[in-house]
């Protein structure tokens, strides 16, 4: 995977990756500055910034101009402040998609463009103490991977009832009451499900009911101090394999 600090190279075929140093990010930084795309973009599938720094960190003014990287199939760490969603929406290749905060004017935005991402696979937002902006799930019918890292407005889950590709998903520190975690039993094909720390608010006891989580094969949950039963009625999540507590 390409660093946000050698993208220059990667865009030129030069180099390989690695790790980079304080140093590198320095000449990355003189790399940026000089203009908002790569040329020869095409060797470039995959860009990762580190999630130790921003690119305002880097003295980049303006947001991340990726539409010269029609290649793009993985980008992790970019703020979604970073991103201009039309840019993003027009990467068919991108799969992989790893926003960590800057969250808070998404929402607005992607309802005032109607956006879908439909090549999107996999979609992760790590975003403590902020609202995750779920239209931004939404809008990704396709995927079969979602991390979700902040918290959610109740019912927002509910559109994800219809997503039969959805397969694997992780929550942490989402306060989910009792009535958005019932959304989730009805995912069709979802077959593996983290509930961790702080996922779920003001809620002691769960009772799966029957035909609940249909095709869930793994179910881990993690220090949820305040979950203090989990019952299945009979029928309920008749696919569980595996269940971590």
């Amino acid at each position: 995977m390409w660093s946000g600090a050698e993208v220059a190279d990667a865009a030129a075929g030069k180099g390989k990756a690695r790790p980079i140093s304080q140093n590198q990010l320095d000449r990355g930084k003189a790399r940026i500055k000089k203009g908002k795309q790569c040329p020869n973009s095409e060797a470039v599938k995959a860009l990762v910034i580190s999630s130790c720094i921003t690119l305002h960190n880097l003295g980049y003014k303006g947001r991340l101009n990726l539409a010269a990287l029609g290649n793009l199939q993985s980008l992790v760490n970019v703020a979604g402040a970073d991103c201009d969603l039309n840019h993003l929406a027009e990467l068919t290749n991108l799969r992989k998609l790893f926003i960590r905060g800057g969250v808070e004017n998404m929402e607005e935005m992607l309802k005032s463009t109607g956006i879908t991402f439909n090549h999107l696979r996999s979609l992760s937002v790590y975003s403590p103490g902020e609202v995750i902006p779920m239209n931004m799930g939404l809008s990704c019918p396709h995927t079969y991977k979602l991390q979700l890292s902040g918290k959610i407005r109740e019912q927002s889950l509910e559109g994800l009832q219809g997503y039969e590709d959805l397969t694997k998903m992780s929550l942490f520190d989402t306060g989910l009451q009792l009535e958005s975690l019932k959304i989730l039993e009805n995912i069709p094909n979802l077959r593996m499900l983290w509930l961790r720390t702080g996922s779920l608010e003001n809620v002691s006891e769960i009772v799966v009911p029957t035909e609940g989580y249909p095709n869930l094969e793994f179910l881990s949950l993690e220090y949820l101090r305040e979950l203090k039963s989990w019952s299945i009625e009979k029928g309920g999540m008749g696919s569980l394999r595996r269940f971590v507590y």
